[in-house]
Parts: C-alpha cells; sequence; structure tokens
C-alpha cells in the first residue's frame, strides 16, 4: 500500500516502521473487533463472548499506545465506550466458565443442581442485558475517529523529532509493562490466588502490547504461543478460585444445601485449585525469558536500544 504525504510519498513499506507496524496492528484489531461484534449479535455464546472480549481488550490497547504521544478526545470517548462493553461481557463469561465447570462437576456432586440452576438464571439475565447494548453497539463512529487518528498520526510522524519520539515512546511502553509484571511476580504467594490474578491482569497488558508491536521487537509466532500458554496457566487459576468463591457464597445462602454434606466436593476443588496453582508457580519464572535487553544498536536516524523478546532464558 502506498501512503503519500504532503510534500513527501511513501513509496513502500519500510520493515520496523513504527508508522506501519501500528497501522497494520490496527487494520487487524478493528477487523477482528467488527467480526466477533457481529457474531456476538448473532449469538452470545461462551466462546463467541470469550472472542469479542479479547478483540475488545486488544483494541483498547491499540488505543493506549496512540494515546501515549496522539491525546484525542473522541479517541479518547471511543476507548470509554468499548471499556464499558468489556466490563459488561465479563461477568457473563465469568457465569459461562463456571457453567461448564459445574456441569463437568454435576455427575460427582449431584447437589449442585441448584447452583447450576442459578448460574443459568444469571446467564439469561446478562444475555439480555449484553444483547442491549452490542446491538445498540455502532461502529461506523468510530470508524470515522480512527480514520481521523490515522491522519494526524501520518501528518506527525513525517517530523523526525517526532519519530524519534515516537519510536522511543513504543519500546518504553513495552519495558515499563514489562516491569510491572516482575514486580507483581515477585510479590505472588502461592496461598494467595489473588496474587497471581494481579500478575496475571499485568502480564496481560505486556503481552498484548508485545503482540502488537512484534515488528518493532522481533518476536515470533512461537514466542507469542509461549506467553499465551503462560497467560493460560493464571487464567486456570482464576477460574477455579472464582468458582469456589461462588459455591462458597451459594451454599452460605441456603440453609437447606448446607444440611447436605459438601466435603467431597470441596475436597475435590481445593485439589484442583492446588494443582493449577502448583502447574503456573513451576513455571512462574519463565516470565523472565520473555525479554532481554540486547546490545544497543543505533539506527541512522534513533538513537534507541534494540529490545528482544525471547521464548529461551539466556545463558549465565
Amino acid at each position: 500500500m502506498n501512503e503519500s504525504f504532503a510534500g513527501n510519498t511513501l513509496s513502500r513499506r519500510r520493515p520496523g516502521d513504527p508508522l506501519e507496524v501500528l497501522l497494520d496492528a490496527f487494520e487487524v484489531r478493528w477487523k477482528k473487533y467488527r467480526k466477533e461484534l457481529q457474531r456476538c449479535k448473532k449469538q452470545c455464546s461462551e466462546e463467541s463472548v470469550h472472542d469479542l472480549r479479547v478483540a475488545t481488550r486488544r483494541l483498547v490497547g491499540w488505543i493506549d499506545v496512540i494515546l501515549i504521544t496522539t491525546p484525542d478526545k473522541r479517541l479518547k470517548k471511543v476507548r470509554q465506550m468499548l471499556k464499558k462493553q468489556f466490563d459488561v461481557l465479563s461477568p457473563l463469561r465469568d457465569i459461562q466458565v463456571q457453567i461448564l465447570s459445574v456441569k463437568t462437576l454435576l455427575s460427582r456432586h449431584p447437589q449442585l443442581e441448584p447452583f447450576l440452576t442459578i448460574l443459568l438464571l444469571r446467564e439469561q439475565q446478562l444475555l439480555k442485558r449484553i444483547g442491549r447494548i452490542v446491538a445498540a453497539a455502532e461502529t461506523r463512529a468510530m470508524s470515522g475517529v480512527f480514520a481521523s487518528v490515522k491522519r494526524t498520526m501520518r501528518s506527525r510522524l513525517m517530523t523526525p523529532a517526532f519519530r524519534q519520539a515516537f519510536h522511543t515512546a513504543l519500546h518504553g511502553a513495552a519495558a515499563g509493562a514489562f516491569t510491572r509484571s516482575i514486580d507483581c511476580l515477585r510479590k505472588i504467594d502461592p496461598g494467595n490466588a489473588g496474587s497471581i490474578h494481579q500478575l496475571r491482569v499485568s502480564f496481560k497488558k505486556f503481552r498484548y502490547l508485545v503482540e502488537m508491536l512484534g515488528p518493532l521487537l522481533g518476536v515470533t509466532k512461537e514466542q507469542l504461543k509461549a506467553m499465551n500458554a503462560y497467560q493460560v496457566k493464571m487464567g486456570d487459576v482464576q477460574d477455579i478460585e472464582v468458582l469456589i468463591g461462588s459455591i462458597n457464597g451459594f451454599t452460605l445462602r441456603r440453609r437447606r444445601v448446607r444440611t447436605v454434606s459438601l466435603l467431597p466436593l470441596h475436597q475435590e476443588l481445593a485439589r484442583q485449585r492446588a494443582e493449577r496453582i502448583d502447574a503456573f508457580m513451576r513455571s512462574s519464572e519463565e516470565l523472565l525469558t520473555f525479554w532481554k535487553d540486547a546490545a544497543a544498536t543505533v539506527t541512522p536516524t534513533e538513537d534507541i536500544v534494540s529490545l528482544n523478546i525471547h521464548s529461551r532464558p539466556a545463558k549465565e
């Protein structure tokens, strides 16, 4: 694709060019968001809700990067709208994950039948609410805002000083996200699943940022898969933690359920939680292998440290 600017012409894409990397990332995320939005409008299944949440989060991540150097009130409003949509989808996804988990437990623990009924009722309530919000989601207005922002980016990045600062800011954002994840890693307490969740939230931001800036950071598909697998292990811990909390709340609110022995159920859930936490803790230090500062390299126009993200730890 050729891009023409006032007084300047970009005859072809430049590998590793920050503008092209971000525009490519936008096109992928915008297309994916619209696709998953339409899919969710047709049917809010566990899979479609999950995929729309991921697509929304990634699009918001792109907006966050742009807002670092290109403040735009309309873009901030788009972000607020997307964040609101994301926040509405989250409870439904949690309920649907619990439903799937309870169904697998039901044959061994039939006393969960009333709890499953409540979950199914909550799912229907949330589906109605989400249906209204998703149906009202309008992408045309957002498309206009994005087009305007892209024009602004193209114009500003023709200035060498801004281009250098922008490139540096992108690397800095990735480095900052990584250091925040490291801080969460150092605070992990195996006896506190919440500390693992805090790392998961922080790591998600780092992972999606790295995914978006891949061409600038030298990321491979294998490395991204390793990061996803790392995140999934933390997600497994969070899912079982939410399920345990929900079941505990259910039994406390219903006297009849408390008269039935739920000890075997609690033992099984405790065992699953311990296994998932142990599985993550055995690989928790893998986070340290997702980033390595390479030797500083200087491009003809930018004095920037080249960063290399890799999937194997550096040899001592």
